[in-house]
Parts: structure tokens; C-alpha cells; sequence
């Protein structure tokens, strides 16, 4: 089905949503009105399709993806993709057949929903699903639609003696290709109750982490100040931390057990904190400094996630000399904050020994930047349009709506190698140069250096072309396929990728294509692969269709040939 593919930052995503509402439409579902029921009133009545116009039926079951059990009670919806306003929907009966007639020639996207399963879009993957194509010749009477039910996760957090820890942080990790990159995101938070109880429900079937934070309830950090007449004693054991625990007792994510919840599966898990002597750092302000110096932020990196860190505070226990206490040993990246200046960033250090001192004078510098974004013939801006610093590993530290005035500031960047990205919530964009200090960039990698604060403009391209063509597999129209267009020497233009998914009667249309060569797949039952990785998409390439996009082409490319599907 054609919708807009996400940008880059996964900003804008093209979510078909059904509230309910019924609009004057030719489309009825059958054996029932075509409205819902109104208290008190007759439903409306529905305007018959013009004269002359063939119209068709859409039919099938709801199933259950896992069981196959037919599933009743459930909304089917229907909504043309050209005109959201002529839908309608109906609730399938005990046996899960639904049927919706009088619908003109067209595309349709169908969308069901049901308590306790994952609302979809026919055979849908991520962002895109399967729009039903009705017209002559087209068979839409015999839709196997499945939806999957929803998984869930609970479980406990406990002490070293068994006992349950409340208010203890939880976060839910994800594995998430969806971009093309594996990547492990956060996904979820919550906190566990009174009896060190939490739970994430209503969860899409995939891979998952779970981590638990929490601080021990009988925990003393004694401040070590120097020249005092009655230094503090406190046992050992009281001056603990509990590490960030992942399920099966890894501290580190590089060590966290994933847990694979297929559709329907509810598991607990059960996360048992250890405690580990606390940490006691130290670090020197600077003379001029004083009182005034701020206190150095620690930061963890769980798999593409930065988490900050709680800790007690800071006291001063000699003339310039502070001290934090009550952290867990681990690796951390270190930065502070001072007033009116950039922020400093300390590489990552491991932080294993108690009375540690942080050299403060390797922290690093970050840089303010200011951007201009400019269009061809100085076009004016679209509404919303977002810029943004991608670094190698995919990571996006950071992004800002740009300004009416084409502005945008960037505070605080670690110096490092970066792609200049963009989009907005109505068109694709790509950086097609950059000018920075005078000298001009091609393509959109930058690097930013510690040494200097560089005035940048951005010069950006809007995606006006489309491509669209069919999949067929022995001469018949083939409903699914991934369609991937891969823009020449994919590596340094991730950017210009697209993607779509193939509707019931092959056919598929990409939006927003940068000008550029490319080669365009069709891909069968490859949803999870990798497709920016251009190590993997190479062995595809061979067969596909390769085309080049003008810079002046504002129209719809159509391909000369069918795409043939390629199994994975």
C-alpha cells in the first residue's frame, strides 16, 4: 500500500486511524446499515452508487494469526486511500466472516482491531500494509486477514534476601529493525509497586530486554571529610549501590538475555538485585570555580540508549576538593554543565574502584552550531520541517524544528563524524550540499571538530517524483513483496532510501524519490531484514530494475516491467 515512508528521524509516520465515524459513502457492510446505531434515532441513510458504476464486494475471515480460530466481535473497517472520508465498517459475527459491498473501483485500505490483539491493516509490516484493489477480474471475496494477539510481560523485582523492592525503575527495551539498522531502543517505562510487582501489557509479539534500578533502602554513604575531629564509621555493607540489573543478573546490556515473546505469550520475569560497593569519586574544581562549579553528570549506554544516573549529591570535603558518593561501579561517560557555556564531555571511563579521582581537566568541549536551510531558488520552508546530527552507529543525538526564518541552533555536540539529515510532516528531503565556513561540502557528511563553532548552510532537495510499476510472480499479480528502491552506493545515502509494500493486485507506488540512480527490489517475506546494510541487500541487486530520477522530474516514473519477487 502507498504511505508515506517514515524520514529519518522516524518523525512523521502515516497511521491510518478509525474512530468510528461514519461519512456519507457508497460503501455498506453487508447484512447490517451502514451506520452505527443512534439511540433514540434511525441510522442515516446511505446514497446509492452512481449509475453505471460496477461495484464490487470485499469479503473474507478474521482469524486468529496464531490458532486460525476464526475471531467474532471484532471492527473490520474499510477506507479508500484516496478520499478518507468514504469508509465504513462493520463487527464480524461468532464465525469472523465479514463482507463490505457496493464498493466502486478503487484501492482500500482494511484495518481491523479486536481487544486483546494488535490492531493491523491487512497483512500489515510495520508502516505499511496490503491495500485491497477492486475492479474487474480482481478476486477480493476470499481475504485470510490475521491478527495477532498481544504478548505481555510481568514479573518481580527482589534483594539479595528475597525480598520485593518497590518503586524500583523498570525500562522495556526493543529490538527495532524497522529502519533497516539493528538497533535495541527503549520502549517502555514504569516503576513496581508495594510488592515489587510490574507489568507491560498489550505488547507487539518481537525481542525484549528488561532492566531494574533501584537504590537499597538501608544504604549509609559516609562523606569522607579530610581534617575531621569524628570521621563517620559505617559498615561496609550498608555502604552499597544496587548496579542496573538486567534479566538473568547482567549489570551490562552487552550481557542482557533477550526474551522472544511470540504472539499471545504472557511471561514473567523476575529481575534480583545484588548489591556492590558504592562508589566514592572525587574531583577538583576549579580555583575560580568555587562553590559554583556544577557536579558531574554520569551517564550508561544500554544498547543504543543513553540513561543517566541518580546519584546522592556532591559535598565539599576539602578546599576545591568535592566529592559524589553512592553510585554503582560501571562504565560511564562523565559531563558537566556549567552555566553560560558549552557542556563538557569526558570519554567513557570505567569507574571500578571506590575512591576513584576524576581528571577534570580531559573533559572534552562541545560545539554550538548554527544551521541555515535553504531550498533552490530560495523556496520558501514547508511547516515543520525538522534538522538533525546522525552519527555512525545510527545514534541521532540530536534534532530541532528549524525557524521560520530558516534557523536552527545546535547546543552542545560532541565533536565526531555526522550526516546531516531532514524531513517534514508533508514531503521527503535530502541534503544535497553544505557549505560550511565558506567551503562546500557534497552529500551530507560533516565533521564537526572541537576546535571550532562553524556557521553552516544546508542546501536541501524535496522528493517530487514517484515510482510505481507491479510485482508479479508467473504472470499474476503478487500482494506483500517489499519493494526497495537503493540508491547508488547506498553507504553514504542512507538518506534516499524507500521503501513500499505490494497491494492485492501487485501493484505499489514510492513516494518522495530524491533525484539520483537507483535500483528497485521486490523482495518475498523479508520484513525483518536488514535493508540499509548494503552487505546484504547486494545479492538482491542483480535482479532488479535500475533507473535514474532527473533533477527536474516532478512526475510519476512508471517501470517498463513487472518486478519479480525474490525470496530471501
Amino acid at each position: 500500500m502507498s504511505k508515506r515512508t517514515r524520514t529519518q528521524f522516524s518523525l512523521v509516520y502515516a497511521l491510518a486511524i478509525f474512530v468510528g465515524v461514519w461519512c456519507n459513502s457508497p460503501l455498506r457492510s453487508a447484512g447490517q446499515s451502514s451506520a452505527p446505531s443512534h439511540e433514540g434515532s434511525p441510522p442515516p441513510a446511505q446514497p446509492a452508487p452512481p449509475p453505471g458504476i460496477a461495484v464490487f464486494r470485499i469479503s473474507g475471515v478474521l482469524v486468529d494469526a496464531i490458532t486460525g480460530e476464526p475471531l467474532g466481535q471484532a471492527r473490520v473497517s474499510l477506507t479508500d486511500t484516496r478520499n478518507s472520508t468514504r469508509h465504513a465498517s462493520m463487527i464480524t459475527p461468532e464465525d469472523g466472516r465479514f463482507a463490505l459491498d457496493a464498493v466502486p473501483p478503487g484501492k482500500y485500505f482494511l484495518y481491523a482491531a479486536k481487544t486483546g490483539y494488535i490492531a493491523a491493516g491487512f497483512n500489515q509490516h510495520g508502516q505499511f500494509s496490503t491495500a485491497i484493489v477492486t475492479g474487474p477480474g480482481l478476486d477480493t471475496q476470499n481475504l485470510a486477514f490475521r491478527l495477532t494477539p498481544s504478548a505481555g510481560l510481568h514479573g518481580r523485582v527482589l534483594d539479595e534476601s528475597g525480598e520485593p523492592v518497590r518503586n524500583a525503575k523498570i525500562a522495556l527495551y526493543s529490538a527495532d529493525d524497522g529502519d533497516g539498522l539493528a538497533q535495541v531502543i527503549i520502549s517502555n517505562r514504569t516503576e513496581t509497586d508495594d510488592q515489587g510487582a510490574y507489568e507491560f501489557a498489550s505488547l507487539n509479539p518481537g525481542t525484549f530486554f528488561v532492566s531494574a534500578t533501584a537504590k537499597p533502602w538501608y544504604a549509609v554513604h559516609p562523606v569522607h571529610v579530610e581534617n575531621s575531629n569524628s570521621p563517620a564509621v559505617v559498615d561496609p555493607s550498608l555502604d552499597v549501590a544496587y548496579p542496573t540489573t538486567f534479566y538473568n543478573g547482567a549489570t551490562d546490556s552487552a550481557g542482557a538475555t533477550p526474551v522472544r515473546l511470540n504472539g499471545g505469550h504472557k511471561q514473567q520475569i523476575d529481575n534480583h538485585l545484588a548489591p556492590a560497593p558504592a562508589l566514592h569519586l572525587f574531583f577538583h574544581a576549579p580555583a575560580e570555580g568555587g562553590n559554583g562549579f556544577p557536579m558531574p553528570q554520569f551517564a550508561r549506554q544500554d544498547f543504543n540508549n543513553t540513561e543517566f544516573v541518580d546519584t546522592n549529591g556532591w559535598q565539599s570535603v576539602a578546599p576545591g576538593v568535592f566529592e559524589i558518593n553512592g553510585i554503582p561501579p560501571g562504565r560511564y561517560a562523565v559531563q558537566v554543565v556549567r552555566a553560560g557555556e558549552n557542556q563538557m564531555e569526558h570519554s567513557e571511563i570505567d569507574l571500578r574502584n571506590a575512591g576513584q579521582e576524576l581528571d577534570m581537566s580531559r573533559l572534552q568541549a562541545t560545539v554550538a552550531i548554527n544551521v541555515t536551510v535553504k531550498f533552490p531558488g530560495d523556496q520558501p520552508l514547508p511547516e515543520q520541517m525538522y534538522l538533525g546530527f546522525q552519527g555512525p552507529r545510527g545514534d541521532r543525538p540530536a534534532f530541532q524544528q528549524v525557524e521560520a526564518s530558516g534557523q536552527a541552533k545546535f547546543s552542545n555536540l560532541k565533536p565526531g563524524n555526522y550526516s546531516v539529515l531532514a524531513g517534514s510532516s508533508s514531503a521527503e528531503y535530502s541534503v544535497s550540499r553544505i557549505v560550511r565556513d565558506g567551503r562546500e561540502w557534497t552529500g551530507h557528511d560533516i565533521t564537526i571538530s572541537s576546535q571550532t563553532a562553524p556557521d553552516i548552510t544546508v542546501f536541501l532537495v524535496r522528493g517530487m517524483v514517484s515510482v510505481e510499476g507491479f510485482v508479479k510472480r508467473n504472470g499474476k499479480g503478487f500482494a506483500g513483496a517489499m519493494i526497495v528502491l537503493v540508491p547508488k552506493d547506498p553507504q553514504s545515502h542512507q538518506d534516499l532510501f524507500r521503501r513500499d509494500q505490494s497491494d492485492s493486485d501487485g501493484s505499489f507506488i514510492v513516494r518522495g524519490v530524491i533525484p539520483g540512480e537507483y535500483t528497485i527490489i521486490a523482495l518475498d517475506d523479508a520484513w525483518n531484514l536488514q535493508w540499509r546494510e548494503p552487505g546484504l541487500l547486494s545479492h538482491y541487486l542483480n535482479q532488479g530494475q535500475t533507473l535514474t530520477v532527473g533533477a527536474l522530474m516532478q512526475r510519476t516514473i512508471t517501470l517498463p516491467d513487472p518486478l519479480e519477487p525474490q525470496k530471501r
